[in-house]
């Protein structure tokens, strides 16, 4: 599997040595995840689009740290395309919001893998997405406080979490901005990295390379394509997957051992995401 990825990533200019770095990280450490730029970064909500374990379904799961849901109440949307989505959390009961035939949503606080999170879960029906379509799928998570929260891609969330000025762009704005905006920081910022950490022969076009794949920030979601999230493209994200092993090797980092990086479990009955009574 290792190899198969190191050949993937030299289609988009990772150089033979950051990959290989790489394979021998994901052999060894295994279950272990390393958080982006070798250290240790607060928690972050996660974002997750894959297909259900049971059924053709597609489920878009929003897994936020119970620590980073303040008192105050807190609104979470799930953008998929033009559809949008919206539940108040914060609260320590389970509910479930009024369901149709097209989805079933679910919003309460429950163990993913080891940790406890506020998530917010949908299942589309597989008639509700076009096959051939692709959709961005993204969240945003506003706070008592008025503070405002995007959630997409991970290889974004990582670099926002270790750059300041990033950060006070990035969470202002929506993916329809994006490419206008942040492009230029974006691409600096791999750049120095791959400079830095010898990603890439020339990490200007490397840089310019990645920053086009990322922007606008969302997970790209094709139902009728293979899924997976890999280095050569993302379709989608499982929440098996281990990503922070490729986006450690993108941005060029070392895998640091986290006991809070475990694979996540999925169960196989909704909501999936968390343990919870079988719901109908």
């Amino acid at each position: 599997m290792a190899l198969t990825a190191c050949k993937e990533g030299l289609r988009l200019g990772v150089s033979r040595r950051a990959l290989l770095q790489s394979g021998i990280a994901m052999t060894a450490m295994g279950l272990l995840r390393g958080w982006a730029f070798g250290v240790d970064a607060p928690a972050s909500p996660e974002l997750y689009v894959f297909r259900a374990p049971n059924s053709a379904n597609t489920v878009i799961g929003l897994s936020i740290p119970a620590d980073r849901v303040f008192s105050a109440p807190t609104n979470a949307r799930i953008h998929v395309g033009t559809m949008t989505w919206a539940a108040d959390l914060g609260n320590s009961a389970r509910t479930r919001l009024p369901n149709d035939s097209r989805v079933r949503v679910f919003t309460g606080r429950g163990m993913t893998g080891a940790h406890l999170a506020e998530t917010v879960v949908l299942e589309l029906s597989a008639r509700e997405l076009a096959p051939a379509a692709t959709y961005d799928v993204w969240a945003e998570i506003s706070h008592g406080n008025k503070q405002r929260e995007r959630v997409g891609n991970p290889i974004v969330t990582a670099l926002v979490q270790n750059d300041q000025e990033l950060g006070r762009i990035y969470h202002r704005i929506s993916p329809v901005d994006d490419r206008a905006v942040l492009t230029p920081v974006v691409t600096r910022i791999i750049a120095a990295r791959a400079k830095r950490y010898s990603i890439a022969t020339n990490p200007v076009a490397y840089a310019e390379r990645l920053a086009h794949a990322i922007l606008p920030d969302a997970i790209r979601f094709k139902p009728g394509s293979p899924l997976g999230f890999s280095y050569a493209g993302q379709n989608g994200r499982h929440p098996a997957e281990k990503t922070a092993q490729i986006v450690d090797t993108l941005l060029g980092a070392s895998h640091t051992p986290s006991v809070d990086q475990q694979t996540n479990v999925l169960f196989d009955h909704f909501p999936y995401l968390i343990s919870s009574p079988k719901l109908t």
